[in-house]
């Protein structure tokens, strides 16, 4: 289990090979117990931004120098997660 206590707004995101995602732009929290549930994933530049959410049961691994998280989740799997509002 990763310690998701370690997740950082602005932590780069990279996928399962390696590749860039984005950027965590907001952690949301469950309501009942406070702890990080998913990462909103900023991707893409300006005016085409685009954010994606993706639980924090993907994370495998999170890097503190430089602020990384790894997650299981590939770059084509990453592109097919439909876009939210932010």
């Amino acid at each position: 289990m990763v310690a998701t206590h370690e997740i950082r707004a602005g932590a780069r995101v990279s996928g399962s090979h390696g590749e860039r995602l984005g950027v965590v732009s907001a952690i949301r929290t469950d309501e009942i117990s406070g702890e990080p549930s998913a990462l909103v994933v900023k991707t893409g530049i300006w005016p085409l931004t685009r954010h994606k959410i993706l639980s924090v049961d993907t994370i495998r691994q999170i890097n503190n120098d430089p602020d990384t998280i790894v997650v299981n989740v590939s770059k084509r799997e990453f592109r097919g997660i439909p876009q939210i509002k932010n």
